[in-house]
């Protein structure tokens, strides 16, 4: 685990907090932001923090390539819109931001063009916040189950950094 996931993976833990098993939740049974709809074969009640940290590690910090953007608090926005709406939705986000192509992957052009938009000194990190409350005030919209989390989800945004 490189040095900068340990930075990032206490506030994560931290947002994402212990065991929950919210009917009105579509992942089902959680601990630690692991779920059970996304991992079937897992007994999450019994998750570890140990081995939460390496899902996050090998499933979402590694192929999401975060280390290669320049700015750390962006990289924990993006870190954590993955881990509440997995990573190819966070990074769909960032590429309409920056104006590439809208795949989910974090490839060497979206790579480029954010690290160009922030040597510019284009403030993504306000940017990227901003598109998570808006993502989050739609998922209310759409699913108005999701209101009781709406405070949350927008205190959550606002409160990620170092």
């Amino acid at each position: 685990m490189s040095e900068l996931f340990k930075l990032c993976i206490p506030i994560i833990l931290k947002n994402e907090g212990g065991y929950i098993n919210d009917s009105d939740d579509p992942g089902g049974k959680t601990k630690y932001g692991i779920s059970q709809k996304n991992y079937l074969d897992i007994d999450i009640e019994n998750l570890t923090e140990i081995q939460a940290k390496m899902f996050y590690d090998v499933d979402y910090w590694t192929p999401m390539k975060l280390e290669r953007i320049k700015d750390k608090n962006l990289i924990l926005q993006i870190f954590d819109m993955a881990v509440n709406i997995y990573h190819t939705r966070a990074i769909r986000i960032l590429q309409r931001l920056v104006g590439t192509k809208t795949d989910g992957i974090m490839g060497p052009m979206t790579l480029a063009v954010v690290n160009n938009e922030l040597d510019k000194g284009r403030d993504l990190f306000s940017e990227y916040k901003l598109e998570r409350i808006r993502f989050y005030i739609y998922r209310v919209k759409i699913r108005k189950a999701n209101k009781k989390y709406l405070y949350g989800w927008i205190n959550r945004v606002l409160n990620t950094n170092f």
